[in-house]
């Protein structure tokens, strides 16, 4: 999803939950990305062990965000840590997507509209709740549930304002993006997103 927008620097934030999937998001979508030649600058709260191709920095997170090369792709474990990670970015003045495209976890639906919309990797719950009910028909039955973890594919990735922005590298035609998005519902033209971005 990000490689396909053109992003080259890529992070990822685990929650403060420290529950054992927000780490395995992580090493998941690390690999991804270091397959494709890139790495990825992680950001927790706990004192896991990093995999290959992921860097950690220990630092407040405002502090952290701001030391990203930019535009960065981020992928947080969580739609609630992605909302708290948006609105920790608006609040240092930020700009979301055009400096930093956030996507979360879960497609939860009380983040939806928040702050315009979270972006969101949608998950087969569907399909989750078939294997639980036929493991635990196993156990009713009396034997033994299998000791191996199956893991289940995302479904994808939901779009919404929080990373609707291909990666843009021009800081020009970044800040005019960014003026024509703040201002999409005014009778703007040419001249005023040109005086907007100082641009002759």
């Amino acid at each position: 999803y990000y490689l396909a927008k053109g992003y080259r620097c890529f992070a990822y934030v685990a929650s403060q939950s420290l529950v054992k999937y927000t780490h395995r998001r992580g090493v998941g979508f690390t690999r991804r990305i270091a397959a494709a030649g890139f790495k990825v600058s992680w950001f927790d709260y706990g004192d896991t062990r990093m995999p290959v191709g992921a860097e950690r920095e220990k630092m407040p997170l405002t502090q952290w965000l701001g030391k990203l090369p930019k535009p960065v792709a981020l992928l947080a474990s969580e739609d609630r840590t992605a909302a708290d990670i948006h609105a920790v970015a608006l609040a240092a003045n930020f700009k979301v997507p055009e400096q930093i495209a956030i996507v979360g976890v879960d497609n939860d639906p009380n983040t939806h509209y928040m702050m315009g919309g979270i972006s969101s990797v949608e998950l087969p719950m569907e399909q989750m709740g078939t294997e639980a009910a036929r493991v635990l028909d196993q156990i009713l039955e009396g034997n033994a549930p299998e000791a191996k973890v199956k893991y289940l594919a995302p479904k994808e990735v939901i779009t919404r304002s929080s990373s609707d922005m291909q990666a843009i590298e021009d800081r020009e035609v970044m800040e005019a993006l960014f003026y024509i998005r703040k201002n999409a519902c005014q009778a703007i033209g040419v001249e005023d997103v040109a005086r907007a971005v100082a641009v002759g």
